[in-house]
Parts: C-alpha cells; structure tokens; sequence
C-alpha cells in the first residue's frame, strides 16, 4: 500500500548566504528524492516536536538535514525535525507561505 503513494521531491539546501531582503537564499544545488506524505491532523499531543507540524514524510534518503527545503509539485516545506530509523526516515513538515 505505501510503495503506490510514493512522490517525487526536490530537495535543495540552504546555502547560508541571505539576500537583500535579508531572507535565507537556496543554493543552486539540488537533487531528487522520493517521499510518502500524510496530512498530520492531530493538535492534541505531548511531544512539543509536532506543535508546528503541518505533514509527515517518510523517505529513504539519509542524507536530508534540516537545513533543506523540500519541494512537491504543490507545495514547498521546511524540515523542523527529522526522526531518523533504519529504514525509512521520518521528516516533520512545516509548509512555507
């Protein structure tokens, strides 16, 4: 059931530079990765690491930081956590406006 629900992503990192607006710029680096996301609906939780969480993904690659932005055909989000395990690798989700 989860291999058919699968997305492809962009992911690209913050490159530490700002511009003249005084924002975080990406670099021009950026590479492919695949990624199974649900919308995270439940307020009512202990963990203060889901206060801000709009979805959760899973994905395979182990080199995601939160230093990355991850981009959908829809949406583009900010990663404020990552969870990692041994094979799939949590990511909580914040969407940009």
């Amino acid at each position: 059931m989860i291999n058919r629900d699968w997305q492809d992503a962009t992911v690209s990192t913050l490159s530490g530079d700002v511009d003249e607006y005084g924002q975080p710029t990406t670099s021009a680096v950026t590479r492919q990765i695949k990624i199974y996301k649900k919308i995270y609906t439940q307020t009512n939780v202990n963990d203060p690491r889901y206060a801000e969480v709009d979805e959760i993904a899973l994905t395979t690659d182990k080199n995601v930081t939160t230093s990355d932005t991850i981009s959908t055909d829809t949406d583009t989000y900010r990663i404020l956590y990552i969870i990692p395990s041994t094979r799939y690798t949590s990511l909580l989700l914040r969407r940009k406006s």
